[in-house]
């Protein structure tokens, strides 16, 4: 499938499993130069290979954990040096809490089974004008 993107740029974070790595080895495969973003540098470099040997355009592995307080800034210097400019951000990374392990009853709190329950997904993202 040709989607027209030949010759533009991504950063595609959570890029060494699941989904973030189909859509950076897919954009990739159609041209796109990606700049691949995660914490395991053995699966970016995987990723950056696969994509090279089936005809693919260069995938750039960044390893950068975006739970850090700078990320994004890092990020964001990284991937201009490496492709002069972000056109196509695709923001996949997500991380989760450490939760601690609780009985699933306290007496006397009522709201303890819903708070317990609740996760949140925390990421970084940066803006490619504001680079």
């Amino acid at each position: 499938m040709d989607l027209d993107l030949k010759s533009r740029t991504a950063v595609v974070t959570g890029a060494s499993i699941g989904i973030g790595r189909a859509i950076a080895k897919a954009l990739a495969l159609e041209g796109v130069r990606v700049v691949a973003v995660a914490r395991r540098n053995d699966l970016l470099e995987k990723l950056a290979q696969e994509a090279l040997a089936e005809g693919g355009a260069a995938v750039i592995p960044v390893v950068q954990d975006i739970t850090q307080e700078d990320a994004a800034k890092k990020l964001a210097a990284a991937a201009l040096a490496a492709v002069g400019h972000v056109g196509i951000l695709v923001n996949n990374a997500a991380s989760m809490p450490r939760l601690r392990r609780r009985p699933r009853f306290m007496p006397g709190r009522r709201d303890y089974p819903a708070r317990s329950e609740r996760t949140a997904l925390r990421s970084t993202a940066f803006h490619p004008a504001e680079s």
